[in-house]
């Protein structure tokens, strides 16, 4: 019938949208991640104040600042709590520094941290999603949660050694 080869089709195509949604997550996940990560480890230290100061925030930008005072290493993990899963494929996520300061030390202002370190971990940050999505079968793998095999249909992909991908 038609109308139902129809139908399976639609379902088809939605399950490979999630598939696909999923991955773009994961995607958007290893970059919000390694951004936060680079950008911490690459903040000047007085106080700490500026390395604590990253905030992560999903549809809008944080307006935290954290007060005066000393500070000791950022947790990376509990940081990256605030994004967790709380967002969808259609969501920014948002990496933002209020402390005051912030922009003079990305200037350049401190001998500890070249100018536009922030610049620059965010293109460190985009390097590992393209090396993330550039993973043998990364969409494929993903597809396969959602029973779809996006595959190519005449036999299983190869690696480069000859072996099958299982």
């Amino acid at each position: 019938m038609l109308f139902f080869d129809l139908m399976k089709g639609m379902a088809e195509i939605d399950r490979m949208k999630k598939a696909y949604e999923l991955q773009i997550k994961k995607a958007m996940k290893v970059g919000i991640t390694e951004a936060l990560r680079q950008v911490t480890i690459s903040t000047p230290v007085d106080t700490g104040r500026a390395r604590w100061g990253w905030y992560l925030s999903v549809k809008v930008p944080s307006t935290e600042v954290p007060p005066e005072g000393k500070y000791k290493s950022p947790q990376i993990a509990e940081k990256l709590q605030a994004v967790n899963e709380n967002f969808t494929v259609k969501d920014t996520l948002y990496l933002t520094n209020n402390v005051p300061y912030i922009k003079r030390l990305n200037s350049g202002s401190s001998k500890q941290a070249p100018a536009h370190f922030a610049e620059r971990s965010a293109e460190i940050a985009q390097q590992a999603v393209y090396r993330w999505l550039k993973q043998p079968n990364t969409f494929a793998e993903a597809a396969k949660e959602f029973g779809t095999d996006v595959r190519a249909r005449k036999g299983a992909v190869k690696l480069s050694q000859g072996k099958k991908r299982s």
